[in-house]
């Protein structure tokens, strides 16, 4: 019996050492295997990466370096930065490289200037700082009589007169537009709606891109009193084409606005939609129009938040600029420095081109503004989609609600 149990235990050492032993050896060796496999592909995985890696940035450093010698070759030379034919080079070379955002200047003292920006509008008192022009003798006369006859003596008839007066004693088309805009005023105020939208058309046209002595472009405020008119005359299909032709002028970038009027234009069309022509703007009809109306709002808030991001820029980064231009902080390329810059929450990758003054602002995600319509000066059609706007710091958005007071305060003056 005790012969029995130690064949057994001599047949199981035996299993064990010939069969047990030699199958762990294998799977271990199989594990070390898979493990070395599993290695060598990881490592091969990385190899790609790093190489695609480098492939990208290459790619990409060699755009910058591209972009940066085609600024510094168009900008080089003695022709002024702010003439009509440099800025037209700047626009070429802006939209043959997708990383330029926008090419702007820089001088010792931190200022910032983007020659050829194509902005929705621009800071407020950059465009309305200057002295006053001053009324001809003859003509302030009469506008001053007129004045007296139409505010404290409600004397339209007598008003229209001396306005007129005033209008045909300038040949000047700033003072006459001016007149007429208080033609139409007083026109309006006496009742006679036919004459007043006569006056708006002849502004609209003859005048359309003249400004005030205030600063005030007369092209949107003729189409804005236009409709007021048509509005009043329960005439709201027209009342409606004119506030659209506004409402295209002012996304277009028809007239050079400061931020203020710009808001404030924008504001008479939006409440004269939504209250005075959402009724009609609802017909079955209008559908066509309801389209066009919701693009153009699309398009508004792409071009809004561009400008804001290029606004936040110039009024915020020239110090930092002039101080790393000083001692050309971040990394180095053969025609100068680049950095990274963040400002009020926006992120922007800066090329500083060794040209004196000229600087580039790229972004990998820049694209150039995309026009309305097609004419020599402005337009194609074309909407782009953007996230919300980024507002603007409290003493900024502040400084923008006075200004919105003021020229809301001009205008009340005007028409």
């Amino acid at each position: 019996m005790e012969s029995l149990q130690r064949k057994r235990r001599k047949i199981l050492l035996l299993f064990l050492l010939g069969v047990g032993v030699p199958s762990l050896a294998l799977g271990y060796l199989a594990f070390r295997g898979i493990r070395n496999e599993l290695a060598v592909q990881e490592q091969r995985r990385l190899d790609e990466h790093r190489a695609a890696a480098r492939l990208v940035s290459d790619t990409v450093v060699s755009a910058i370096t591209s972009a940066e010698q085609a600024v510094a070759t168009t900008l080089a030379g003695n022709q002024a930065v702010d003439s009509n034919g440099m800025v037209e080079r700047i626009r070429g070379v802006t939209q043959q490289h997708a990383l330029i955002e926008e090419i702007f200047l820089l001088d010792d003292r931190g200022t910032i200037r983007l020659p050829a920006a194509d902005l929705l509008y621009h800071p407020d008192g950059s465009l309305t700082s200057g002295a006053r022009r001053t009324w001809p003798a003859s003509a302030a006369a009469n506008m001053q009589t007129a004045r007296q006859q139409e505010f404290q003596r409600r004397q339209y008839a007598a008003a229209l007169t001396s306005y007129r007066s005033a209008f045909t004693a300038t040949s000047d088309p700033v003072f006459r537009g001016e007149a007429l805009i208080a033609i139409t005023r007083v026109q309006r105020k006496a009742g006679q709606s036919q004459a007043a939208l006569s006056s708006c058309e002849t502004l609209a046209t003859d005048f359309r891109h003249v400004r005030t002595t205030a600063g005030t472009p007369l092209g949107p405020t003729a189409l804005s009193e236009k409709s007021a008119i048509l509005l009043a005359s329960s005439d709201s299909v027209a009342a409606l084409s004119a506030l659209l032709e506004l409402y295209e002028g002012l996304v277009a970038g028809e007239w050079t606005l400061e931020r203020a009027q710009y808001d404030l234009f924008d504001d008479r069309v939006t409440d004269a939609v939504s209250r005075e022509v959402a009724p009609v703007l609802a017909r079955d009809s209008l559908a066509s129009t309801r389209e066009r109306l919701a693009a153009l709002r699309d398009t508004e808030r792409g071009y809004r938040e561009q400008t804001e991001r290029l606004l936040v820029f110039l009024e915020t980064a020239g110090e930092d600029l002039t101080a790393r231009a000083g001692n050309r902080g971040g990394s180095t390329s053969a025609n100068g420095a680049r950095m990274a810059l963040e400002s009020n929450g926006n992120s922007y990758l800066v090329s500083l081109v060794d040209e004196p003054g000229l600087t580039i602002n790229r972004s990998l995600a820049g694209t150039s503004r995309v026009r309305l319509r097609d004419s020599a000066e402005t337009r194609c059609t074309g909407v782009r989609k953007r996230s919300a706007v980024r507002s603007h710091c409290g003493r900024m958005a502040a400084g923008t609600t006075a200004a919105v007071r003021r020229y809301r305060d001009e205008m009340a003056s005007e028409t």
